[in-house]
């Protein structure tokens, strides 16, 4: 699975928010992708428990008054979808649509809506449809992005990459929301599987904005994302570098008084090279005032930033993704206090604040 985002195909160009050049992409994908074809086919026909063929695939179909996002035909199969980032639909809008397909000789016809919030059809049009043999399919992108990961499982090489890139820009577009990570997640190994891995990128991509504001740091290009860790850097209006990143394990760290859980940590690392003593004393004095609630990692990362770290699960706690951002962020935060605390000529009475708090 591709984890980075930095050279996907469907985000260089797209213009957020067009709801026509989100349909091409869809349309695109499908017609590259069999894969991709299938579990979209599926998601509109739940029945349909076979790969099918490549279909024909059309956009902006010009039927009498109005157009169709997009067409997808197949011999026996007809998916007429209409998508949306919004949750309004016109005037007779799907009326037309389901009388220009009642006229199909398929045998299977669906009229499916994509759009970003749940958008019910009125009772009317569910019963005109079924007077016409048309299946009514109401599903958000959120159940495309869930379809589309399912059938990453048998792919590898390009296929993959492609349908990878393409939920992904769903979920930086906003179209998939964020959910918390549970305690089965946060609490075993992350290396389990892709499917985990990517959940845990996701999450701390959608945490960096968060973290940043709290620490008073500006994002730097500096980045990583591997199999076994993840990480963003920082720096402050001193060229002070901040990292801040997941491991999947603790493994390797020192635990005290308690046994590894082998579980996802995160992690806080300083690179002060700018400090005139950080060769000698500077790092040293970052190891021997770590915050309350970190431990020391020994083995620098790196070979020469100052690491502490602590347990994922015991940061995020329970209840919705907004309230395991802000607890993250909290607790980053006391990284901006630690390199204060620190700083050659600021050492002598400095002391650390209540942890968990910004520097506001």
């Amino acid at each position: 699975m591709l984890l980075s985002s930095e050279h996907n195909i469907f985000l260089a160009g797209r213009r957020s928010d067009n709801e026509d050049q989100l349909t091409e992409m869809l349309a695109w994908l499908v017609s590259v992708v069999p894969e991709a074809a299938t579990a979209l086919c599926a998601l509109a026909l739940p029945d349909l428990d076979e790969a099918i063929e490549t279909p024909k695939v059309s956009t902006q179909y010009v039927i009498p008054g109005g157009r169709l996002d997009a067409i997808l035909e197949l011999e026996e199969l007809v998916v007429v979808i209409e998508s949306k980032l919004s949750s309004e639909y016109g005037p007779d809008q799907l009326r037309r649509y389901l009388d220009w397909l009642g006229k199909s000789p398929a045998n299977n016809k669906v009229l499916m809506t994509l759009t970003a919030a749940d958008a019910p059809w009125h009772p009317d049009e569910v019963k005109h449809a079924a007077e016409l043999g048309i299946s009514v399919s109401t599903k958000r992108w959120e159940e495309l992005h869930v379809a589309l990961e399912s059938s990453l499982g048998s792919l590898d090489g390009i296929p993959e990459r492609l349908i990878t890139e393409f939920v992904d820009m769903l979920t930086q577009e906003g179209l998939i929301p964020m959910k918390p990570l549970g305690t089965s997640e946060v609490g075993h190994v992350w290396a389990d599987s892709t499917q985990r891995i990517w959940r845990y990128h996701e999450f701390f991509s959608a945490c960096v904005e968060a973290i940043g504001e709290q620490l008073e740091m500006d994002l730097r290009r500096g980045k990583s994302e591997r199999i076994d860790y993840v990480y963003r850097s920082f720096i402050n209006e001193s060229d002070e570098v901040l990292f801040v990143g997941f491991d999947s394990t603790d493994a390797g760290n020192p635990v005290p008084s308690k046994r590894s859980k082998n579980a996802p940590t995160v992690w806080l690392a300083v690179d002060a090279s700018n400090w005139p003593d950080w060769d000698d004393a500077g790092q040293q004095r970052l190891e021997r005032q770590i915050p309350p609630g970190w431990s020391l990692n020994h083995g620098r990362r790196w070979g020469y930033a100052p690491q502490i770290w602590c347990y994922l699960d015991e940061t995020l706690g329970d209840g919705p993704f907004e309230e395991q951002r802000r607890r993250l962020a909290e607790k980053c935060a006391v990284a901006a206090m630690w390199i204060d605390a620190c700083r050659p000529e600021r050492r002598k009475g400095r002391h650390f604040g209540r942890a968990g708090t910004g520097r506001r």
